[in-house]
């Protein structure tokens, strides 16, 4: 379980602490006003629709900025996010973590609490999750005392650990940093994140299950990506080897790889020459084997940057927009790979409608507005394909007018119902 720092204010007594933390705690995410939505596309029909409403997930409300984090779970989708621990002064700099499993259709009525009620961690915290090679879920974060942790649910009892474990020793990370975990080359997980020295670190799981003791630097000379405090992007490339993307100085991106051996190179390569990028908007896709990054531009433009898979391949020189559109800076682009193995995108609007493109015969169509319902410009967006169909989430508001048709009636608390979708060939 990660140890609370606490502020001078909480030492008035562990009597008053013990009343204030009981009122405080919730079997489910607590007031913020705000609840999670999602829409599907089937991928199995001559002509792909989307649903007609946005149905809010459980009966959990999140805050509008609340990072989303959707990963396939077998033939389940498992959703974690972060949740006001207490709108109380005492506590409104802390939160719980929250998860729920679903087909994409249908979701549980309530969100299950990640650990303990005392499992505290700073308020919106991203969460990290991933399904390791034998179909565990697991998930991450960085918690109040800068140090990293996990837990495990379990498939059997249907049920998180009721502790937060600590990974590694000897690192500290800023407390809103994420770490990035994948299935490396040997099937085990390997963690990165970037440390408040700024160097990138990685932790690995051993045959056993067990973390290494400490957490390692990624390359010598990393020390300069000073800019890279955020996402850290990964994607098993096609030949095995596991490749690893950072911003680093004129925020531009760079990589590293391990060559499929787990030994990392000492210097860090730039890839693209025209880019400047937000480390939170790095989006990695395996597209039929080759890699891409999605990332959004300064200039408020997305671009897609392709690995060449040829013998000897490497990274194309420019970035390519992706279309027109733009959107507020920085902005996480959500990004699936459907049945037909096409790369699908999604993005907030400026106008706070849900946006998405796809390329037909190569080429990227312009952005389609997703109807009837808005969200906040800077909402979080995530994206996962599972039971063959998109499904796309977003944290939904009603402080919004809606166009071109006029919404259904809203029921407060259980988000929105709309009619009039465009439809997406």
């Amino acid at each position: 379980m990660p140890p609370v720092l606490r502020p001078i204010r909480y030492h008035i007594g562990p009597i008053l602490c013990n009343f204030l933390a009981k009122l405080a705690v919730n079997t489910i995410p607590p007031s913020s006003p705000y609840p999670l939505t999602c829409n599907s596309m089937s991928d199995s029909t001559p002509q792909q629709f989307w649903n007609p409403i946005w149905p809010t997930i459980g009966s959990a409300q999140f805050a509008q900025f609340s990072p989303i984090t959707a990963v396939q779970y077998g033939e389940q989708i498992a959703l974690v996010m972060p949740a006001f621990l207490s709108q109380d002064r005492f506590y409104q700099d802390l939160c719980n973590i929250y998860a729920i499993i679903g087909n994409g259709n249908s979701w549980p009525e309530n969100w299950t609490l990640v650990g303990s009620d005392t499992s505290w961690f700073p308020f919106d915290t991203p969460v990290s999750a991933v399904v390791t090679a034998s179909g565990q879920l697991m998930a991450f974060a960085i918690g109040t005392d800068f140090q990293a942790y996990t837990n495990t649910y379990s498939s059997t009892n249907q049920a998180w650990e009721p502790n937060w474990s600590n990974v590694g020793k000897g690192s500290r990370f800023p407390k809103l940093a994420s770490i990035t975990a994948i299935v490396n080359c040997t099937g085990n997980l390997s963690l990165f994140a970037v440390g408040t020295d700024n160097q990138v670190y990685t932790n690995v799981q051993d045959d056993n299950g067990q973390w290494q003791d400490h957490w390692h630097i990624v390359g010598a000379d990393n020390a300069f990506i000073s800019a890279a405090i955020g996402n850290i992007g990964a994607t098993i490339a096609f030949n095995g080897e596991l490749s690893l993307f950072a911003v680093g100085p004129g925020l531009c991106i760079y990589t590293n790889t391990d060559g499929g051996t787990g030994n990392w190179q000492d210097n860090w390569a730039p890839i693209g020459v025209n880019g400047q990028f937000d480390p939170n908007t790095i989006t990695p896709l395996l597209i039929n084997g080759q890699p891409n990054l999605f990332a959004l531009g300064e200039d408020s433009y997305v671009y897609n940057l392709q690995y060449n898979t040829a013998p000897g391949g490497s990274w194309d020189d420019t970035w390519t927009r992706v279309t027109n559109g733009q959107f507020f800076y920085p902005q996480p682009i959500g990004a699936v790979v459907d049945a037909t193995g096409q790369p699908n995108l999604y993005a907030m609007g400026q106008d706070g409608y849900m946006y998405t493109t796809c390329p037909l015969n190569g080429i990227w169509q312009n952005w389609e507005r997703i109807e009837d319902a808005t969200f906040n410009i800077h909402g979080q967006v995530a994206v996962v394909w599972c039971n063959n169909q998109t499904n796309v989430f977003a944290v939904g508001t009603d402080g919004t007018t809606f166009k071109p048709a006029p919404p259904a009636p809203v029921t407060p608390n259980t988000g929105y119902v709309h009619t009039n979708w465009t439809t997406l060939i």
